[in-house]
Parts: C-alpha cells; structure tokens; sequence
C-alpha cells in the first residue's frame, strides 16, 4: 500500500475514535440527568461509529466488489446511511421543534427506516444482476431520501437564522452538508457500476474520511459547548474548585431572580429531566396546554427560546455564571414581551 493509502486507512480510525470520544462525553454529560437532545446525540454518533467502521471496511479491502459481495455491500452501505439521516433529522428536532414540520419529520423517519428494511430484505434474497433491471428505482429512492433530509434541515436551519442563533445553525450546516456531499458521492459510485462503468468511481469516496473527520468533530464542540463544559470544569491550581450543580438550588434562584411561580419550576425540573409535554402533563395531572403555557412563561421571563437553551442556562446558574448584575426583572419582561410577539409556539418548542 502507497502512502496516501496508509494516510485514509489510519483516519478511518481516527474518526471512529472521533465517535467513541463524542460518544464518552455525551455519556458522562447524561450522568447528571437524561434529556432528549443527550439522547439523540448519542444515537447519532453509534450510526457514525458504525459508518466510520464500514467505510473503512470498504477502504481496507480496495473495493471489493464483485458478484453479489458488491451489490449487498453497496446496498447495506445505502441502507447505514439511510438510518444515519433518520438518526440526524431526529437530532435537528431536538435541538429546535417546529410544529408546522412535526408531520414531514415524522413521515421522513418513516421512510427512511422503510428504505433501509425494504432495501436490506431485497439485497439478501434478489441475485445481484436483479439490481440492474431495478436501477432506477433504485435511483428514485436514493435522491428521494437526500432530498427530504436536505429540505427538512434548510427549515430547521432557517428558523434558528430568523431567531439569531448562531451555534446550532453553524453545527446543522456543517453536518447536513457533508451527509449530503457523502451521499451524493456514494450515489454516484453505486450508479457507475449500475450503468456500466467496470471502474468504479473511486475518488470521491476515496475522501470520505474528510466528510467523517468534519462531522464527528463538529459533534463533539456542539455536546462540549451544550452537554459537557459547565457540568464538568476542569479544575486548576489557580482557580478554585468547581461548584457541585445542585438543580434545587438553581431552580430556587431561578424562582427568585426570574420571578418564576412554583409551577413553572416544577415543570422546568420535569423539561430538565428530558421529558416531553405529555408525559409532564400526565406527571403533574395537568393538560398539555397547561404544560405549553407554563413552558411559554418560563422561557419568556428566562429570554431563551428552546429547550436546549434553558438547560444550558441551568448550567450556568448551577456554576455561577449564569445570571449578571442584578437585572430590572420587569424591564426585561417588557423588552422580551415586544421581542417576541405572536411567537408562542417558539417559545414552547419540544427538545
């Protein structure tokens, strides 16, 4: 093997080392309560661990494919990459939830997991020369599946531009970008074969490594900055010892700083703990529409806008870094009253 050879194999495993470690920090967050968000995290980064591991499988053994050894390793990479893209729309929802696209998201898991179960019983009992005869609908199928990912991630991306985020929009681009170009790539090889092209396309997989290495590394910011950091600060000689984060006590100061009501910081110990407004309402014997208002009240007169937001605040307070000086509560209120007006559902998304 040449150089360059050696070079991809050995980053193959740097970025299925890249997964283990995102995967290690995302656990180590959860110890201090489950959330949706964690949860999706770290389902995404078991589906990049395993495609790091195919494609390196694929890398290793220069493409061997002939008979149906190519067809069922083609169509298996397909339906990996199918779940993967189930794994990060699921992701995306978690991290900002818009009820108009609950519908789409939802129907989308669904084809995708129908895509990789359809694909995967036709791969194990249709001799491989079946796929020539069904190229198109293979096809079909494949720039389906792109395209929906693609347009349910420019909407959640678009929405969080609107409300002047910057982190989950940056991570969103980074990674529905390189599943994309990776995709397209994977198509275009399996295409190649498909229409008669003995050569298969090598080179755009051949850098398949680098959409990987991009993807897992932009993870592992996103949990550090999101999950990770204010949970755990690494102590120095110089500073002193990192706070215990104590949720009682960051919900009471969050009740006195914030003005909250005792109800909205029960549900907010509950949005914590990565439940969902059903099953709050259903904790609390209250409805749901109780549970949306109490969570619109409780981000508004917090200025956040998500889930995930208030969980990072949370942190902040726990460790002493979340509230300023001491703040003109009723001022604020007014000023985030005119902000968002008529934008309740932003106010009490699901993540």
């Amino acid at each position: 093997m040449d150089t360059l050879t050696i070079v991809l194999l050995l980053s193959y495993l740097l970025a299925a080392f890249l997964s283990i470690a995102g995967i290690t920090i995302s656990l180590l967050a959860r110890q201090r309560g489950r959330t949706s968000l964690n949860n999706a995290i770290i389902v995404f980064l078991f589906g990049m661990l395993a495609m790091c591991g195919y494609d390196w499988f694929i890398y290793f053994t220069n493409y061997a494919f002939h008979g149906v050894s190519s067809t069922l390793l083609m169509r298996l990479g397909a339906c990996l990459i199918s779940l993967i893209f189930a794994a990060w729309v699921e992701l995306e929802q978690q991290m900002i939830s818009i009820k108009a696209l609950s519908g789409p998201t939802f129907f989308f898991k669904v084809y995708a997991l129908a895509y990789s179960c359809v694909w995967l019983v036709i791969t194990l009992f249709i001799h491989s020369r079946g796929f020539y005869a069904i190229k198109f609908l293979l096809l079909c199928s494949d720039i389906l599946l792109l395209i929906m990912m693609l347009a349910l991630s420019v909407a959640y991306i678009s929405k969080l531009l609107l409300e002047a985020r910057r982190m989950e929009p940056a991570y969103m681009i980074i990674v529905s970008t390189m599943l994309a170009w990776n995709y397209i790539s994977f198509i275009w090889g399996e295409m190649s074969v498909y229409w008669g092209n003995s050569a298969f396309i090598r080179e755009p997989l051949d850098f398949t490594i680098l959409f990987w290495l991009a993807v897992n590394i932009a993870t592992i910011f996103f949990v550090y900055k999101v999950d990770f950091a204010l949970a755990y600060e690494v102590e120095s000689d110089s500073a002193p010892a990192a706070k215990t984060f104590d949720l009682d006590a960051v919900l009471e100061e969050m009740h006195e700083s914030y003005n909250m009501t005792k109800r909205e910081t029960d549900i907010l110990r509950l949005v914590y703990q990565g439940l969902s407004n059903m099953e709050i309402a259903e904790e609390l014997f209250i409805s749901k529409s109780t549970v949306k208002s109490h969570i619109y009240n409780a981000f508004r007169k917090a200025n956040v806008r998500s889930r995930s937001e208030i969980i990072v605040l949370m942190h902040e307070i726990g460790m002493g870094e979340g509230l300023d000086s001491p703040v003109d509560l009723a001022e604020q209120d007014g000023q985030t009253g005119d902000q968002n007006s008529g934008e309740d559902g932003d106010w009490s998304c699901k993540l």
